[in-house]
């Protein structure tokens, strides 16, 4: 992905398809959370519902994504901070969200 350093020092996607600041927002892979999102879809029965919501909703994914974001600061902890914006990000961008999707019906296939 281009990314450009603007007059504050702040990295931006170069990447239309990102709607804010979202790049200097992670420190970590989003990747690294997904297992725990499917084991926990799996136990609820929900990953085929969830993976068909994401692959049918893509235009009320980015207005979802920027929700999640505003929402950032009534989370108390870390964690719980990293989680959101790993997730509000995998909405943002169609190419990760498919990846999810593919992810998830390989974990519900097992």
């Amino acid at each position: 992905m281009d990314t450009s350093v603007n007059s504050f020092g702040f990295r931006i996607s170069l990447w239309p398809g990102k709607l804010c600041y979202t790049d200097n927002m992670h420190e970590y892979e989003e990747e690294a959370f997904w297992p725990t999102w499917a084991q926990f879809l799996h136990d609820k029965g929900a990953t085929e519902f969830v993976a068909a919501l994401l692959e049918g909703a893509a235009p009320l994914r980015i207005i979802a994504a920027q929700l999640m974001y505003a929402g950032t600061p009534f989370l108390g902890s870390r964690p719980a901070v990293q989680k959101w914006r790993a997730f509000a990000n995998l909405l943002e961008d169609p190419v990760k969200t498919a990846s999810f999707v593919s992810f998830l019906r390989g974990e519900e296939n097992r």
